[in-house]
């Protein structure tokens, strides 16, 4: 990212795992330059059924994930993580949005992956993977957004992703296999695509956050409110975990695991 006094410049990693018996975890990894803000935060956040969900945040400077060769690497030791995402599946990049407020980038690194983390040292996840990472150089709230639904689905090397935005501002990707699919239907439960040829459906989910979409490590900037809109303040995020069935008219059904969240902005 090229830093430009006085614009908008964020860049947010995404990556997360979920274990065979589902027990989930969520890192992300965020720079923001704006005015006078310069922050760089990092957080994980952890959900098993014994437990329910546990978050560690910090906005100490750390070295963001390392993408080389196909292998993310990423380690935060003062909120004790180390992880390993291998690619299971080739990238995709694509430009959201343009104009000649800014762009919105997102480079989906590994749509599917095989990935290992390491917990305070001694607790290790392994488990099927995602990792992404979102460049904005728009202000988010001028795109009219009222809501987003994202999601992504993992089964091996077999991955479905979705990017779902509605408002004055819609955009909608899905992929299948790092392949855009056109026509694709996008609901809370089931996503139709390739002409009604397959369907991925969600079950037994889990809800693993609710809240205000600016809280933990965002709430704790000085003076948020003075310069943040009030509708981005109160959207709201739901975030879950399910099971996923794709089902297909050529092959046989394939059973994985999904984390798809709903934005809700007004």
């Amino acid at each position: 990212m090229n830093e430009r006094s006085g614009k908008f410049l964020l860049s947010k990693w995404y990556l997360d795992c979920v274990t065979e018996d589902g027990e989930t975890f969520i890192g992300y990894s965020a720079r923001l330059l704006w005015h006078n803000v310069s922050l760089q935060f990092s957080s994980l956040f952890t959900h098993t059924t014994q437990s329910g969900p546990r978050t560690r945040s910090t906005l100490l400077a750390a070295r963001p994930p390392q993408n080389h060769a196909g292998t993310i690497q990423w380690e935060v030791p003062r909120i004790g993580v180390s992880g390993s995402w291998e690619a299971l599946c080739v990238p995709v990049e694509r430009t959201l949005y343009e104009d000649t407020a800014g762009t919105i980038l997102w480079s989906c690194y590994q749509p599917a992956s095989r990935a290992e983390i390491t917990l305070d040292g001694d607790r290790r996840l392994r488990g099927d993977g995602y990792a992404e990472c979102i460049e904005m150089t728009v202000e988010p709230w001028i795109l009219g957004m009222d809501e987003l639904r994202w999601g992504r689905f993992v089964s091996g090397s077999e991955s479905v992703v979705w990017i779902d935005l509605r408002g004055s501002t819609a955009i909608r990707e899905v992929f299948h296999n790092s392949a855009k699919i056109p026509g694709c239907t996008v609901t809370d439960s089931e996503l139709s695509f390739g002409g009604g040829t397959s369907r991925l459906t969600l079950g037994d989910t889990v809800a693993l956050r609710d809240e205000r979409l600016v809280s933990g490590a965002l709430s704790m900037i000085p003076g948020l409110g003075s310069f943040v809109p009030e509708g981005v303040l109160n959207a709201r995020e739901t975030k879950w975990r399910s099971r996923g069935k794709l089902e297909r008219t050529d092959r046989p059904e394939l059973a994985g695991w999904v984390i798809h969240e709903l934005v809700k902005f007004s």
